[in-house]
């Protein structure tokens, strides 16, 4: 969130109150957290900086989403802070559309002092889905037991593709299983390489691994914000 100016333009909310853009923009940003676990809500890339990761959280922190289109942290150590990262991550996502949203409605609306309970109550229209790996192989089958309306198993798994952000928690944990492998890396695959739509994945498995599980999963996870964190020096985060 960024610092309230004091020059700030102040935009009306009621007869007898106004607030800056960054006020108004933090609020709406609150109310949009329910993709993002209750329990990790409150976590910041703050958190990280006297921590052996704030290299990692740094990196994060700027990535625009674009350029590369992946992120993803692997490691075999649990508790170091993968998922804690990972909602950084999607919660600095929902907040940079929330800002693009405000400066378009602004701008259309060619007034500074316009009805901005307008945008405050307009629902965000964002898909995004944070789960662990297991979750969404569960909820992809349950899809297709549930699926009478004629949908093909392709376009089930494309609604996962065209998602505006997905996070894959402790990804590759069901490498065993082929039909939920296949089904996830499907997605991957898709979003990453066709669709260039932001994805991020922590992982217990090292890209040694995952190559050996499959060579093209492993070639769309390498890119600039690729972690690899094996160095026996970190501690857990969660000690």
């Amino acid at each position: 969130m960024e610092l309230i100016n004091p020059s700030e333009t102040l935009y009306r909310i009621s007869a007898n109150q106004e607030l800056p853009r960054s006020e108004l923009i933090y609020h709406k940003y609150i109310n949009s957290l329910e993709v993002v676990p209750e329990h990790w809500r409150e976590r910041k890339f703050s958190d990280f900086d006297n921590t052996a990761l704030k290299d990692t959280s740094d990196k994060l922190r700027v990535w625009d989403f674009i350029n590369p289109a992946s992120a993803s942290i692997l490691s075999p150590m649990n508790g170091i802070g993968k998922t804690h990262l990972a909602t950084c991550v999607l919660k600095k996502f929902i907040f940079s559309k929330i800002e693009k949203s405000f400066d378009k409605f602004i701008e259309l609306a060619g007034s500074s002092y316009y009805d901005i309970n307008d945008w405050l109550s307009e629902k965000l229209n964002l898909k995004c889905l944070f789960l662990s790996e297991k979750k969404l192989g569960l909820m992809i089958q349950d899809s297709f037991r549930k699926e009478k309306n004629g949908i093909s198993q392709i376009e089930i798994l494309e609604s996962y593709c065209k998602l505006d952000f997905l996070v894959i928690d402790d990804c590759f944990a069901m490498s065993e299983n082929e039909f939920e492998r296949k089904n996830i890396f499907y997605i991957i695959d898709e979003r990453i390489e066709w669709g260039n739509k932001p994805t991020f994945i922590t992982s217990n498995l090292t890209l040694k691994d995952i190559a050996g599980i499959d060579t093209r999963i492993a070639d769309r996870l390498r890119s600039p914000l690729m972690f690899q964190l094996t160095d026996e020096k970190i501690k857990s985060f969660r000690k």
